[in-house]
């Protein structure tokens, strides 16, 4: 009988000091009140102060036409260069890698390797540039160019690439890029890329190319649409035409000048409102219409609209994350 007194004692003192376990677990959590955040993130649209362009111009037997619309419609693209302050070199390569001649090496015309501030007739430059003929290799092999020049080719095209500038590259084509992993794959070439800058967003790779499915006039460009929409550029339907447009986009890219704008928290892709201020005015765009919300990148991309410079984009929206904790709130206090 002892040896029951503590046990009925130790249960009676639990009992009187009102400590019941079962009842203080049974009971909800009481979290502090969370609610949805809302962001808005302001982007100003700046030009960047220097840069180099490489365009990639295919020379095989199908571009006769691609390469003189490019030279007839040059000035939509360099208006964004002459006289604007920018310190810009645009040069050119070939897809031409398989070609000794051609491998990585910038193209010559009127003893220039490249389009600057200060070069005398420089429309007349970018026409010797531009119209490299049509009896280049059959194998195009745009981004081996590209690697190439920046990468292998050292005092052949010293001066042209600077480290501090951003680097635009706009390839021109009516057959995908068949670099295959020579002298580097894709991705490899996409990581490159980014690796080049501190910031993303000083490198960029345009292109007018093929469409997904083709046309009449073009192949399909897998390969450059991958490049192109991975690593964020102006993407254009060669069989589309209308050179002044896509050069006109493609100088606006170059000198900095954005479409597409990165988030700075993921958002609920429902609450989501853009709009542009601009001397004064607010101007109001549209999901689908105007913009699209790209996942992967996290990104707003305007379909057709480029924000002038020094006006302020603003994006609103609910943060993802303050929403999920908003619910997990909500189903605590249930």
């Amino acid at each position: 009988m002892r040896s029951m007194i503590p046990l009925i004692l130790l249960t009676a003192a639990c009992s009187e000091t009102g400590l019941n376990l079962r009842e203080d677990l049974d009971q909800p959590p009481n979290p502090p009140t969370i609610g949805s955040e809302i962001v808005e993130d302001r982007i100003v649209q700046v030009t960047t102060p220097s840069v180099d362009v490489l365009f990639i111009i295919d020379n095989s037997c199908s571009m006769n036409s691609h390469q003189t619309a490019l030279n007839t419609y040059v000035r939509s693209f360099m208006d964004y260069f002459l006289g604007s302050g920018l310190d810009y070199h645009i040069g050119m390569v070939t897809t031409g890698w398989h070609d000794p001649t051609e491998r990585g090496l910038l193209m010559e015309s009127h003893g220039h390797k490249w389009i600057d501030p200060d070069t005398p007739d420089p429309l007349d430059v970018f026409e010797g540039l531009a119209l490299q003929g049509t009896s280049g290799h059959h194998i195009e092999t745009g981004r081996a160019q590209v690697y190439g020049a920046i990468e292998l080719m050292g005092e052949a095209n010293a001066g042209f690439y600077r480290p501090d500038a951003s680097f635009a590259v706009i390839a021109v084509s009516d057959e995908d890029d068949q670099s295959g992993n020579v002298p580097i794959n894709r991705q490899d070439f996409i990581d490159w890329m980014f690796d080049l800058k501190p910031d993303p967003e000083m490198v960029s790779f345009s292109g007018i190319v093929g469409p997904d499915h083709g046309c009449a006039t073009a192949d399909p460009c897998p390969e450059y649409l991958a490049q192109i929409r991975t690593i964020g550029g102006v993407e254009w339907n060669i069989c589309e035409g209308n050179w002044p447009a896509a050069l006109e986009e493609f100088g606006m890219q170059a000198a900095g000048l954005k479409r597409e704008f990165t988030l700075t928290q993921v958002p609920v892709e429902d609450s989501i409102e853009v709009w542009v201020e601009h001397e004064g005015r607010r101007t109001d765009f549209y999901a689908d219409s105007d913009w699209e919300y790209n996942r992967v990148r996290n990104s707003i991309l305007f379909l057709e609209y480029i924000p002038p410079s020094f006006s302020d984009v603003r994006i609103s929206y609910t943060s993802l994350a303050g929403a999920q904790l908003a619910e997990d709130e909500s189903s605590w206090e249930r």
